[in-house]
C-alpha cells in the first residue's frame, strides 16, 4: 500500500522542529476520498467530485505509540446521492471544504471501494493507521 506523509506536513514539522518555526496543528483532521493518488504534493483533481453528497468528514485518532496511531472511533460518510466512482486512497487534510487546503497524510485503499447513488462509505474504528517510519 502506498502511502506517506505530504510534503506540507514534513516541511512544517521540519521547520517547526529545526528552525523553531511556529506549527499550529488544525483543530480538526478531515478525511477526504480520492479516484487516483493525490500525491505527496496534493493533487485536488483526484479529489472525489463536489457532487452526490460528498464531503470531507472529521475524524479523531488515538495516541500514537511505537510511530504508529490509528482511528479512535468509526467514519461515515454521508449516502451517496450520485456516484462518486471508484474511492482508491484517501488523505488526512487540515481543512472540510473541498479541492482546497493542505493535504496531511495519503494512502492507497487495500481495496478500491466503487461507491454508486445509494453506497455509503465507512472506516471503522481502528481501520485506518497511519504510521511513520524514518529511514536515512
Amino acid at each position: 500500500m502506498a502511502s506517506g506523509m505530504a510534503d506540507f506536513l514534513a516541511n512544517e514539522l521540519l521547520d517547526h522542529v529545526l528552525k523553531n518555526a511556529a506549527y499550529t496543528a488544525p483543530a480538526t483532521v478531515y478525511l477526504a476520498c480520492f479516484t487516483a493518488s493525490p500525491t505527496d504534493a496534493y493533487t485536488a483533481a483526484n479529489e472525489v467530485a463536489d457532487a452526490g453528497d460528498y464531503a470531507r468528514i472529521a475524524i479523531a485518532f488515538d495516541t500514537a505509540a511505537t510511530r504508529s496511531t490509528d482511528n479512535s472511533a468509526d467514519v461515515t460518510f454521508t449516502v451517496a446521492t450520485a456516484d462518486w466512482t471508484t474511492v482508491t486512497h484517501i488523505g488526512l487534510m487540515d481543512t472540510s471544504a473541498h479541492g482546497v487546503g493542505n493535504l496531511m497524510w495519503w494512502g492507497s485503499l487495500t481495496n478500491s471501494k466503487a461507491i454508486g447513488t445509494g453506497d455509503q462509505l465507512k472506516v471503522s474504528a481502528g481501520d485506518l493507521d497511519v504510521s511513520y517510519s524514518a529511514s536515512a
